[in-house]
This record gives structure tokens, C-alpha cells and sequence, in this order.
């Protein structure tokens, strides 16, 4: 008698949960077409409208005693950070036309023996009350054109990489050096000999190399559809509608697109994808075998399944 009302009673508590649980993903399955079709319907056209890109943006050097008190303290921190492993400072620079409504602080480092550039980046936006960012990029170019890149950059971004770049995210790993290390084994273990005429270019007009890397993006976007030239301004692109569609998605993740093949098996001219760089990362014994030389952060990342 006591097991039939426990029964009952068990069946009296949860099948109102059970089924709140199961009205919940119901409507969420029945709004989620809803909201795309509204935001395809809304988002793409606001976006195919408002945004533009400057096909070669104009980086201002900067003295440091114009640069914000914050992007100061970041570039400080981490030009420290890295000059014992050779890192070389070439300049500070802001720039107000890549992000619509913002303004880029960024400092340039490079190490000169590895052929290994780094920028440090500091976001301050103009409009609203967003919160500055802030991320460091680790970028090697090899002998045959293509980049292997690496960032802690939090956002997300609103098309794919274009061929010729390997772009990582490693939104968990805040230290620079921590990042600087990661990047290295990475390219170590890609095992392409490395060009260091970015880093010479960097020493003569590192303003120009800057404009060069990111017009070089810009025209690949273009060339794979995702930009197309503004009629109205000829220094300017603008999103293509497969590229609206991408960026008013928010997030590439859930768009079915992917532009590079596994890292086993791409082709001339195309980088590996991030989920093949990430398990490149993991596979180095210097980072995460029990003989490596480490700090708890990296250990950890790869425990958590973070990497």
C-alpha cells in the first residue's frame, strides 16, 4: 500500500514537470523559425544598408602619451610580457574606419628570429555604453603566401576566414605569452618554412603593413563572395547577400559553411580548418605531455576541453 501512494505520488509531483519541460522545448521549436525568418527578413537588410568596410584602412601612428589611459596599460603589460622571448616593439597606431562606431588602438611587436608578429589590440567603442575590448594576435606568414594566425579575441566573427588564413581562437588563454607559446608549438608542428618579410616590412613602415594585411583580407572576401565593391565609394566594400546572411547570423556556427578541408586533406592555397588546429594543439607533447614545461593554464584548457 505504502509503494502504490509513493507511486502515485511521485507521478502527482513530476508530470507537471515533465510536461512544462516538453511545453518549453515545444515552443522553442516552434519559435525558432520564426525568429530566423525574422531575422533573415530584418537583420540582412539592415546590414546590407549600414555596413561598409574600407578596402585599405588608414593606420595613424601614435604617440604614447595620446594612447588611452587602459590601452596603455594593456600595451605596457603585455610589450613586458613578451620581451624576453625577443619581441621587438615597431609602433602604436589607432585607426576609427574598421569598426563601424569604434576606434582600434593597436601596438605592434614582432620577433624577429622566428619571423612571429604581434599585435596588441584595444577596442573603445563611441556610441552606447558597450565595454572597451581588448585581445592579442600572434600571426606567422609562410614561404608560399598563407597565415597562420592566432588570437584570444572573445567576439565572434562575422564571416569565414578566407583561404589563405588559419585563424585560431583561444578565447580562454588571456596571457600573451601564454597565447605566444601555443602559436609557436603550432607552428612548429605545420612544419612550413617561415617568411620574414612582414617583419622587415614592419622595421621600414609598419603603418603600411598593417594596411597591407588587411586590404589582403578584404580582396580574398571579395574574390569568395562574401564582399562585393560599394557602388557609391570606390574605397569601400560591402557585404554580398550571402554575406549578410552569414553576418547577421551572429555566429558562423550555426550557418552550414565551411571554406577549408581538414588539415589532412586541404588542398593547395587553403589552411586548415579550427576544429583540425585545435587538435594539432592538444597532440603537442611540449605543451601537454607529463615531461613539458608548463603553467597550470594550459593544462587546464586541455583538461576542460576548452582546446
Amino acid at each position: 500500500m505504502r509503494h502504490s501512494l509513493l507511486s502515485v505520488l511521485r507521478i502527482i509531483v513530476l508530470l507537471p514537470s515533465y510536461t512544462l519541460v516538453l511545453l518549453i522545448r515545444l515552443l522553442k521549436w516552434l519559435i525558432a523559425p520564426l525568429a530566423l525568418l525574422a531575422q533573415l527578413l530584418i537583420g540582412v537588410p539592415l546590414v546590407l544598408m549600414q555596413l561598409r568596410q574600407p578596402l585599405r584602412p588608414r593606420f595613424i601612428a601614435t604617440p604614447e602619451t595620446d594612447l588611452p589611459d587602459q590601452a596603455w596599460i594593456e600595451f605596457a603589460d603585455a610589450a613586458e610580457a613578451l620581451a624576453a622571448d625577443g619581441f621587438v616593439h615597431y609602433g602604436d597606431f589607432h585607426c576609427d574606419s574598421v569598426i563601424q562606431n569604434a576606434v582600434l588602438w593597436l601596438r605592434l611587436l614582432g620577433q624577429p628570429e622566428q619571423g612571429i608578429s604581434a599585435v596588441v589590440v584595444h577596442i573603445e567603442f563611441t556610441t552606447g555604453v558597450r565595454p572597451a575590448r581588448s585581445f592579442v594576435e600572434f600571426a606567422t606568414e609562410f614561404s608560399d603566401g598563407r597565415v597562420l594566425s592566432t588570437n584570444n579575441l572573445t567576439m565572434p566573427y562575422s564571416l569565414p576566414s578566407p583561404a589563405y588564413l588559419a585563424r585560431l581562437q583561444l578565447k580562454d588563454v588571456w596571457e600573451p605569452r601564454a597565447l605566444y607559446v601555443l602559436h609557436r608549438e603550432l607552428v612548429t608542428a605545420l612544419a612550413q618554412p617561415v617568411s620574414l618579410a612582414k617583419i622587415e616590412q614592419a622595421i621600414r613602415d609598419p603603418a603600411d603593413l598593417l594596411a597591407n594585411g588587411y586590404a589582403r583580407e578584404i580582396a580574398a572576401l571579395i574574390a569568395q563572395g562574401w564582399l562585393r565593391p560599394d557602388p557609391a565609394n570606390p574605397c569601400a566594400a560591402q557585404l554580398s547577400l550571402q554575406g549578410a546572411i552569414m553576418g547577421s547570423g551572429g555566429k558562423r556556427g550555426r550557418w552550414p559553411v565551411c571554406i577549408c578541408a581538414p588539415l589532412t586533406a586541404a588542398p593547395a592555397g587553403c589552411w586548415p580548418n579550427t576544429a583540425s588546429l585545435r587538435k594539432l594543439l592538444r597532440a603537442q607533447p611540449r605543451i601537454f605531455g607529463h615531461s613539458a614545461h608548463t603553467d597550470g593554464s594550459h593544462a587546464d584548457l586541455h583538461r576542460t576541453g576548452k582546446l
